[in-house]
């Protein structure tokens, strides 16, 4: 069988045509053919299959196109009928914020400048005010009392009546006037409320949400003593008893609890006294640890004898070191003062009878005998679960 010609050296390789294998009795210009018509055959079938691929994905995009312009006009009208839906709920909340507006008129005073004189009988008790001074009080139920739709009873003589504590009513009724005539978001100084109405003014506040009367407590800043004093840190600055109290006194309609971590106390023998007190010490009282009308607990010593103690129940004589939490709780119903260290309860003073008329009015107090003493109040602490003393 005769091969066929090859190239020369250097030069292209064979040809798919050229190098055909002859067939037996076959020459090789018809080899050659043969291999030419294979190859056209060949190459006519790729293009063929890359014509019918053009078409598939000329088809396949075409397609996607078409998805994508619907998924474009679904999602126009899509978001057409949520920014319709949108503009719809905006209304209905616009509406109802309105509607809430117009109950607020109606059921509260909110216009300073309306000059309408309210008359009140309260207990017998005369008293007018304008009705735009309530304005500056709005959370209070007293601005309530008096709206629009006002449900309130009147006397023969056509004056809104009341049935509170005239003295206290009218110390709220005196601090709203002044409110209203102060600057804006102004408040004018507490009164001096009288310890024999403390508890009803209590009362009558919480009632009435009047939370000017019953301010969070903090330190006396306002003292005769050498102590280093800020709202919440007492400090002392030389050796002696020095005593001091809060700004305000406690609730007389419940019971109220604070707390003192003891951050400097090198004396050991005593000399860090906590607990209550009848008054504000004041003048020489400063500087006695036993305050006629206090019932406080002394670091190593235990309760101090006073006119105001009474019996005492499970009492431990503990020292207040330097990191530890000492809690006082006064219970104005059971009339006792509890002392916690650590949380843990240490004993439990009552409030003597003979002078319960003098303990209308209780503040927490707080005696430093030894320099370099500092304390931190905690007035809004929680208190702990109550468990017996041992």
């Amino acid at each position: 069988m005769a091969s066929s010609p090859t190239a020369p050296a250097g030069g292209p390789g064979p040809s798919p045509v050229l190098s055909t294998v002859l067939r037996p009795g076959e020459t090789p210009l018809e080899a050659a053919s043969r291999g030419e018509e294979a190859l056209a055959e060949a190459y006519s079938k790729m293009v063929h299959t890359l014509e019918t691929e053009k078409q598939k994905a000329h088809q396949a995009w075409v397609l996607v196109e078409e998805r994508y312009t619907k998924m474009e006009e679904w999602c126009e009208i899509l978001k057409g009928q949520t920014e319709e839906w949108c503009a719809a709920e905006r209304a209905k909340i616009a509406d109802a914020w309105k509607e809430i507006e117009d109950t607020r008129h109606r059921l509260h005073v909110l216009t300073p400048t309306e000059d309408k004189i309210l008359k009140i009988n309260c207990s017998g008790e005369k008293f007018q005010i304008k009705k735009g001074a309530l304005a500056c009080v709005p959370d209070c139920h007293l601005n309530a009392m008096f709206g629009e739709e006002s449900t309130l009873e009147k006397d023969d003589l056509g004056r809104f009546y009341l049935d509170f504590n005239p003295v206290c009513f009218a110390l709220i009724l005196d601090f709203i006037k002044n409110k209203a005539l102060a600057e804006k978001n102004a408040s004018p100084p507490l009164p001096l409320i009288p310890k024999e109405h403390k508890g009803n003014m209590d009362v009558l506040c919480e009632a009435l949400k009047f939370h000017y009367f019953l301010p969070p407590n903090e330190m006396l800043l306002k003292h005769g003593t050498s102590l280093i004093v800020s709202s919440t840190v007492v400090e002392s600055s030389v050796d002696g008893w020095q005593f001091i109290s809060g700004q305000y006194p406690l609730r007389s309609t419940q019971r109220s609890y604070f707390e003192v971590k003891v951050e400097r106390n090198a004396d050991t023998k005593g000399g860090l006294a906590i607990g209550v007190c009848g008054k504000q010490p004041s003048g020489n009282d400063i500087h006695h640890l036993k305050q006629r009308l206090g019932i406080v607990y002394n670091s190593s010593n235990g309760i101090i004898d006073t006119e105001a103690t009474a019996v005492t129940d499970g009492m431990k004589q503990v020292m207040f070191k330097e990191g530890c939490v000492v809690g006082v709780e006064y219970d104005p119903q059971k009339n006792t003062v509890s002392w916690f260290f650590n949380t843990q309860l240490i004993g439990t003073c009552g409030v003597n009878h003979a002078i319960m008329h003098e303990f209308g009015v209780v503040y927490p107090v707080f005696g430093l005998y030894a320099k370099g003493q500092k304390i931190r109040v905690d007035f809004q602490a929680l208190p702990p679960p109550k468990i017996s003393a041992h």
